[in-house]
């Protein structure tokens, strides 16, 4: 996705599901609770790591979060084979 597309969007309307145990949400949750989440998300197809962090002031208030979402599809799916490829060898 383009900055544009995010910049100022709701995680809420962004993946547009009310599943409030929804891994995303429970990240921003535990964010504005000054907490940091690393977790992997599947959505659409494709495998993210993501990482949230609470957005901190310098007078320490939570005034929201940052998170940056890696796509790892293409590492899990080595992953996968080498775990299939170890298993014919045992």
């Amino acid at each position: 996705l383009k900055p544009n597309e995010l910049v100022g969007v709701s995680i809420y309307d962004y993946f547009q599901t009310t599943d409030e145990n929804f891994a995303p949400y429970i990240g921003a949750r535990k964010a504005f609770a000054g907490e940091r989440s690393v977790y992997e998300q599947s959505w659409q197809g494709y495998t993210y790591e993501v990482i949230v962090e609470p957005l901190v002031t310098s007078a320490g208030e939570i005034v929201g979060c940052v998170g940056v979402a890696f796509d790892i599809t293409e590492r899990k799916a080595i992953e996968s084979q080498l775990r299939e490829k170890q298993q014919q060898w045992e």
